[in-house]
């Protein structure tokens, strides 16, 4: 019964950052929580991800602009990410779980406010990258901050989620590699993952779908509707 109700979070999930280009891990830990430990979920969830970030990043590979990535992108949050390591040790979770997550509401109801009006210029984008990398290696999401930040610099829906997906794609690798130092993935959770296959098939075809029926500016009314939904949902959890 608890892998049939995981394979439904997950084929929502997946369905979510198929047509979005995130939200997956975000939905996933805060709805899977009540059904396994969080250590559980992530050693389950991220072979899956790999998976889909790895789909969706070669689909729409020539819109990524790759030098922007490696050169700016990775490195801020990088950065960030050995920031957040070092004070997942030393800070409050809870309280840090609640200051993200209306943190994230409230970026995310700005930017909805915003869409109602002209864009004004270049806005910058470093400070949110640095901040996503420091939320990632504290709670191993950081991508609200992440989308936010990258929703200042790429408007174009492919390109946008492609660009997403390399990002994920290259944290979660790492992310998987810590995973493996401190011996979290056991036939268990593989066999999980392998379970998980079969939602994921059907969220990408799902996903898919309703990515190539959205608008350009519905598209980023929905990334920022999905912002306020995720960072509403990092609210209850630490509650």
């Amino acid at each position: 019964m608890e892998l049939a109700l995981l394979a439904a979070i997950i084929f929502v999930a997946f369905t979510v950052e198929t047509i979005a280009g995130f939200g997956a891990t975000v939905v996933s830990l805060a709805l899977g929580t009540a059904l396994f430990p969080i250590e559980t979920l992530l050693a389950v969830l991220l072979p899956v991800n790999v998976l889909i970030s790895g789909y969706l990043f070669t689909r729409g590979r020539f819109c990524v602009d790759l030098r922007n990535v490696f050169l700016r992108l990775l490195p801020l949050l990088f950065l960030g990410f050995v920031l957040g390591a070092f004070l997942r040790g030393v800070a409050n979770e809870r309280w840090l779980r609640l200051i993200f997550g209306t943190f994230t509401l409230l970026l995310a109801a700005a930017e909805l406010y915003r869409l109602r009006r002209p864009e004004t210029g270049a806005r910058r984008a470093w400070p949110w990258l640095i901040a996503g990398g420091i939320v990632h290696g504290l709670f191993g999401t950081g991508g609200p901050l992440v989308v936010f930040a990258l929703s200042r610099k790429v408007v174009e829906k492919e390109a946008f989620r492609s660009t997403l997906a390399l990002i994920w794609l290259v944290m979660n690798v790492a992310l998987i590699s810590d995973l493996v130092r401190h011996r979290a993935f056991t036939a268990q959770t593989l066999g999980f993952s392998a379970f998980m296959l079969l939602p994921l098939a059907l969220a990408i075809v799902t996903g898919e779908r309703v990515f190539a029926r959205v608008k350009p500016h519905a598209f980023r009314r929905l990334v920022f509707i999905g912002l306020f939904v995720a960072g509403g949902l990092v609210v209850l959890r630490a509650l």
